[in-house]
């Protein structure tokens, strides 16, 4: 199985890039992917600022049989219209929507949009694995009702494509990952564009005085305060080993090219 991850390009609505630093949590995901020996690419979009002619080219390049694509509430609208674009072209692929614009309405994404497969809710890296599984032929039997964190439309077990108006089933949520130290470090050689031509955190520079480009580095998820107005407040907190953290830090440095962090 070939899987494409995309930020899509948000930038077709907006008028101006939003990629300042790489897409962290498609990084992520393809790196536990090829862990897990997976064929994995990203393409940002965004970056690559690809209008959506463009973009239907490169699918039609690439072929992928499984497709991610992720995004913030904010570039959910360039998600959805991302959706449909590879829905069109590759009618027999698989389409999963993730990230924080889904994750909070995935009823209404799905209801709205029939090319999004289904949808991954908040931390993906174990969920996205067995949902791997679950296409591979090796692992019929294996049931979507049993793969947590996820939604999906109801009597579709073989994914073709449905109508909207079918029932939307929402899985219990996934546990969210205890140990922030198992997941490998970003997949920076699987990213295009590659890492140079992120110009770095917005105003980094002139601001922080940081050299650029920048890179960006999980040292924790969740938070440990409980804001009843923010949606980290109610996930847990947790955090990396600092050793795990400074080893990063020497990776970016010395083989990504960051010149800060």
């Amino acid at each position: 199985m070939k899987i494409l991850l995309i930020n899509p390009p948000l930038h077709n609505f907006l008028g101006s890039c939003h990629s300042a630093t790489t897409p962290l949590g498609l990084m992520y995901l393809a790196a536990v992917l090829e862990k897990n020996n997976y064929l994995v690419k990203i393409i940002d979009a965004e970056k690559l600022l690809l209008s959506w002619e463009d973009l239907k080219q490169r699918i039609i390049k690439e072929k992928p049989d499984i497709i991610g694509i992720g995004g913030t509430s904010l570039s959910l609208p360039a998600l959805c219209k991302t959706a449909e674009i590879c829905h069109n072209i590759l009618p027999n692929a698989k389409i999963i929507a993730g990230g924080a614009g889904v994750t909070f309405e995935p009823k209404k994404v799905l209801q709205e949009n029939p090319a999004i497969d289904l949808v991954v809710m908040y931390e993906a890296e174990k969920t996205i694995l067995e949902i791997m599984e679950y296409f591979n032929p090796e692992c019929w039997g294996k049931k979507l009702e049993n793969i947590k964190g996820i939604a999906f439309r109801e009597n579709n077990p073989s994914f073709a494509k449905a109508t909207a108006d079918k029932q939307i089933i929402i899985n219990q949520k996934q546990e969210y990952i205890s140990d922030l130290d198992s997941i490998p470090f970003p997949a920076y050689h699987l990213l295009e564009p590659n890492f140079a031509a992120y110009p770095g955190i917005h105003r980094g520079e002139q601001i922080y005085g940081l050299k650029m480009p920048n890179a960006v580095i999980m040292a924790s998820r969740g938070c440990p305060h409980r804001c009843i107005f923010c949606s980290n407040g109610k996930i847990k907190n947790r955090r990396r080993d600092p050793i795990k953290i400074v080893d990063e830090i020497e990776f970016c440095y010395s083989k990504v090219g960051a010149k800060s962090i």
